[in-house]
């Protein structure tokens, strides 16, 4: 089981340096748990993880304090991850369409 956990302590020093590593492995992860995330996660690197592949075999995301992160840039991650059954979002304050994140992922728990 490839599992990560992550908490951000200088966005813009892990962007740089670790999202082409972090892309790359997306497609084997089942658990990702990013903490901390503030304004290092958004649209781009929501984007990065979709183009790097489906996140098929991911089964539990955590994204703490990514306040960046909108409604749009979640279903992306949701549409390409659909065996998703835990999702947990604290301090996501930008989400806003709860019925439409229950929608896109069937099989939470």
């Amino acid at each position: 089981m490839w599992s990560v956990s992550w908490f951000f302590s200088n966005p813009t020093l892990v962007f740089f340096f670790f999202l082409s590593d972090f892309v790359r492995v997306l497609s084997r992860l089942e658990r990702l748990e990013l903490g901390l995330c503030g304004r290092g996660f958004g649209d781009a690197v929501a984007a990065a993880m979709v183009a790097g592949g489906q996140l098929s075999r991911l089964r539990s995301l955590t994204l703490g304090g990514a306040y960046r992160t909108t409604d749009a840039d979640l279903a992306k991650l949701l549409a390409a991850a659909p065996d998703l059954a835990e999702l947990r979002l604290p301090q996501c304050s930008r989400l806003q369409d709860a019925c439409a994140i229950a929608r896109l992922t069937p099989n939470l728990e």
